[in-house]
């Protein structure tokens, strides 16, 4: 009843959802294109190659989505709406969701590494609307349930956090793996941001003077007296 439920009222959108429909529906394979290849950019930019690495194990992870949809082998909706679109196969979990969370999700991550700070909530707040904006789309459609996009957001999340769980090993390898061709990386990376300042001083406090440090003289030797 839920999936049902969902899905009238994503319909009940109408045609002022068609452009964001429109959108994610048909440019979907471009749009995550751009955003893994900038991403990817970005790190090795920023010298963290084991985030291309991680991105690559998702794209190959990704690339047998299909393989798992066949095993479920859930039917397409259908019923008394509107079809807007005609695909085949099995419906759960969402392909186009899946890539979605992929990729929103590595941004996600990634937004503190390679951005600028006044950029990060921007980045982290749009990362979390855009698979919900996929996930509307693909019901407004008429070809997913609800319950076929959070399938994916669950199924995106762990492989993302196991490629999380991973990074350590992953940047070791890519320190072994970089320094035969002379690129050298630490085994940990850089942080990303300044260290904080010191604790604030407390409201309504007077500003400590500042005083100057005492400095050692050497020692004069003693003298003698004249006879």
């Amino acid at each position: 009843p839920l999936d049902r439920e969902a899905l009238d009222g994503a319909q009940a959108l109408g045609r002022a959802y068609q452009p964001i429909a429109g959108l994610t529906n048909e440019l979907n394979v471009p749009i995550a294109i751009a955003a893994f290849a900038i991403a990817a950019g970005a790190m090795l930019w920023r010298r963290r190659p084991e985030g291309v690495l991680m991105i690559g194990l998702a794209l190959l992870a990704r690339s047998f989505l299909d393989d798992v949809r066949g095993l479920i082998d859930r039917a397409r909706p259908s019923g008394d709406f509107f079809i807007m679109d005609t695909v085949g196969g099995s419906s759960f979990p969402s392909g186009h969701v899946t890539t979605a969370v992929l990729c929103c999700a590595f941004w996600f991550v990634f937004a503190a590494e390679i951005l600028p700070r006044r950029y990060v909530r921007r980045t982290r707040i749009a990362a979390v609307v855009v698979p919900a904006l996929f996930a509307i789309s693909r019901m407004w459609a008429g070809v997913h349930w609800l319950s076929d996009g959070y399938g994916a957001v669950l199924w995106g999340l762990c492989l993302v956090a196991t490629l999380l769980a991973l990074r350590p090993a992953l940047r070791r390898a890519c320190v072994a793996s970089l320094s035969h061709v002379g690129w050298r990386l630490d085994a940990a990376p850089a942080p990303s941001r300044a260290p904080a300042p010191g604790p604030a001083p407390l409201p309504g406090a007077a500003p400590q003077p500042l005083r100057p440090l005492p400095v050692e003289r050497p020692e004069e030797p003693p003298r003698r007296k004249a006879a």
